[in-house]
């Protein structure tokens, strides 16, 4: 399963990437909603798992 990884804590997106990749999915990761959008349209993971705070913009 290809699962893209939103969040805006460095940390967090590590995290949850190590735990995901260790149970054999490809995981994607962005760090705020609008490169999210461009990895959906580009890489159409199957699932996203999403920091409702994660900023629009790049910081």
């Amino acid at each position: 399963m290809k699962i893209l990884v939103i969040d805006d804590d460095e940390c967090i997106r590590a995290v949850l990437k190590d735990a995901m990749e260790s149970l054999g999915h490809e995981v994607l990761c962005s760090s705020n909603r609008l490169e999210a959008l461009e990895q959906c349209r580009r890489d159409e993971p199957d699932i996203a798992i999403i920091d409702n705070n994660a900023s629009l913009r790049a910081s």
